[in-house]
């Protein structure tokens, strides 16, 4: 396999362009199991129909595992937008009606996205338990859902080919509500694009018919369990919205 292309990176692995494949090359004692859930996920995704990079299989480079993907050329959602403003528009519209169109199909997926929020808040030493008991009471009163929710979904998550959008990252699908994996969307980009996360928003609530007020009652439970990736960072923030929004 080759090495020497490298088309992206992040927190656990590297992405390597090889014999016309895409190969997520995975960080040295990255945990086995979550890589053949990636795996096995994006495959149950395929079969939805929804445009991804398919999976072709998994290997192992030099004691590290890898997929081996489609290749998707081109610029992500983000990328187009930050070299287009003029076309802020209709990149917002086009992410929103690609969540909508995910949002659209079921998968009988192994974790669900309440579950999910519930464990990463359970086992974050950080929260105080006053704090952790009205998170879950928050929990409590939202629906289940069992739509599928990609769990992580940015502009980065999309890659654009021939004026075609293409989602990728599925290791954080879950099924669930689609108004908790907008607050996640929300939350990330409120981070660092303020604008885009309020003009975000806005635009999810106008095209499903929702209110923001419902939307945003997942705001402080999404972002609770954000905190235990611990970045520094975003903490004043996150908190601001646990003490201001339960």
């Amino acid at each position: 396999m080759e090495t020497n292309k490298k088309i992206g990176s992040g927190a656990q692995a590297e992405v390597f362009l090889s014999e016309n494949c895409a190969v997520k090359l995975f960080k040295q004692g990255y945990d086995k199991s979550a890589v053949f859930y990636e795996a096995a996920v994006t495959a149950l995704v395929e079969k939805t129909g929804l445009p991804i990079a398919k999976v072709q299989e998994v290997i192992q480079y030099n004691d590290r595992l890898a997929l081996k993907m489609d290749y998707v050329s081109g610029k992500s959602l983000h990328e187009n937008l930050l070299e287009n403003e003029t076309k802020f528009l209709y990149y917002l519209e086009l992410m929103v009606e690609i969540q909508l169109n995910i949002f659209s199909k079921k998968l009988d997926l192994p974790f669900s996205l309440k579950e999910r929020l519930e464990t990463k808040i359970t086992v974050n030493s950080d929260i105080e338990e006053s704090t952790k008991k009205a998170l879950f009471l928050r929990l409590s009163t939202l629906p289940e859902g069992d739509q599928l929710c990609h769990g992580d979904l940015h502009g980065y998550n999309i890659l654009i080919q021939d004026d075609k959008p293409f989602i990728i990252d599925w290791v954080d699908a879950v099924k669930g509500y689609p108004d908790g994996d907008v607050c996640r969307t929300y939350m990330l980009y409120s981070f660092h694009h303020v604008d885009f996360a309020e003009a975000y928003m806005d635009c999810y609530c106008k095209k499903a018919k929702k209110n923001k007020s419902d939307v945003m009652q997942w705001l402080p439970v999404v972002a609770a369990a954000r905190l235990i990736d611990n970045n520094a960072h975003e903490k004043e923030k996150i908190m601001y919205w646990i003490d201001n929004m339960l």
